[in-house]
């Protein structure tokens, strides 16, 4: 880190300094307000202000008023350092601007670990404002390249209603061609194909796709790009390199463009599978109803056969019973008990016939349901 430290006792600043150096931190040491300002030292780069309470003419809370107002970021940490560090002391350093304290006599153990915890969070806060600078930079470099937005918006919107991934992609090639980009595309499903600004299919492209896809997102070297999405990959062969600007807006429009066209993508696939789906569960449907209508009709033509079997088998029976010269009370008791033994069987082919009707109401249920 680089620290502008603040401290009017020589042995004192001598030594913190040399253990500062020795971690690896660039120290530039000051024993008054006065000599800061007479420095004319750069202060925007410092990471850390390291301040003694106790200095000369301006003690060390004025002096981290007057760096906050003037010469550090907001977000920049204070340490303060002083043998005076009772509860009001160190109530005064927090409203004065300061992050922490450390007591004197100095502990460089204690400095040592407070100074790691304060690089982790100012790496932190370092990389928040790196993004914030990175999205308002974006967002003014896409303020100037209206033009580019208005054209892109169109081929989302046109491709919101293209439902063949081959259109879109051809779609996405007439645009890349008219921000001048040569443009080599490869779709990863629905099914895989390539396009190349050429329309002839290149071997070394696809291979260098094929190479790189599973690298990073965005890969870049001399005037090519890469960009890798789940549905869709695009070789670009002549970024703007002689112009870092436009290459920057360049680079934000085809992510954005890529964006979209990989929801797109995404959505078609998922409405091809549900179709695809919907296909497999109506011929389902359809095998099942036949089926079942071939098992009726056959189990139609058992009960008409079952039916006559058991009519023969009484009148057979019956005139089996004349031949055993029976009384009549004994022949009436044996052909109650066929009888019931008849009706029973009748009962069980009755039951088997409503419970395949009732199947075949499951069936249909089954069918308007899914229909709907």
């Amino acid at each position: 880190m680089n620290i502008l430290y603040f401290e009017d006792e020589q042995m004192v600043w001598e030594m913190t300094a040399r253990f500062l150096k020795k971690q690896g931190h660039s120290v530039t040491h000051f024993d008054s307000y006065a000599a800061f300002q007479a420095s004319n030292v750069k202060t925007d780069n410092i990471d850390l202000v390291l301040l003694d309470i106790e200095m000369p003419n301006m003690n060390g809370y004025e002096i981290c008023r007057a760096l906050r107002n003037t010469y550090i970021e907001e977000f920049t940490p204070v340490i303060f350092t002083s043998g005076l560090m009772e509860a009001h002391n160190i109530q005064e350093a927090f409203e004065a601007g300061g992050n922490d304290y450390l007591t004197k006599p100095l502990k460089l153990g204690e400095m040592k670990a407070k100074l790691a915890k304060v690089s982790e969070r100012v790496f932190q806060e370092k990389n928040q404002q790196d993004q914030i600078k990175e999205a308002n930079d974006v967002a003014i470099r896409a303020m100037t390249t209206s033009g580019d937005l208005g054209c892109i918006l169109h081929f989302h919107d046109a491709c919101a209603s293209i439902h063949s991934p081959k259109e879109i992609v051809a779609e996405l090639s007439r645009l890349l061609t008219q921000f001048d980009l040569k443009a080599s595309i490869y779709v990863h499903s629905i099914p895989t194909f390539h396009l190349s600004y050429t329309g002839v299919e290149n071997a070394l492209e696809l291979k260098t796709i094929e190479l790189l896809r599973e690298s990073k997102r965005i890969h870049t070297w001399d005037n090519r790009a890469i960009y890798n999405f789940d549905k869709i990959s695009v070789l670009i062969l002549n970024m703007p390199v002689e112009d870092m600007d436009r290459f920057g807006e360049v680079n934000d429009l085809v992510c954005l463009i890529l964006n979209g066209v990989n929801a797109r993508l995404n959505a078609i696939e998922t409405r091809l599978e549900a179709d695809r789906k919907s296909e497999l569960l109506e011929t389902l449907f359809a095998t099942l109803t036949r089926q079942t209508v071939d098992l009726t009709k056959s189990q139609m033509s058992l009960g008409e056969q079952f039916e006559r079997v058991l009519v023969n088998l009484e009148v057979k029976t019956m005139e089996q019973v004349t031949r055993f010269n029976l009384i009549e009370e004994e022949e009436n008791a044996l052909l109650g008990s066929i009888k019931n033994s008849l009706l029973d069987a009748m009962h069980i082919f009755e039951k088997s016939e409503h419970l395949n009707n009732k199947y075949n109401a499951v069936v249909s249920d089954l069918k308007s349901q899914f229909y709907q």
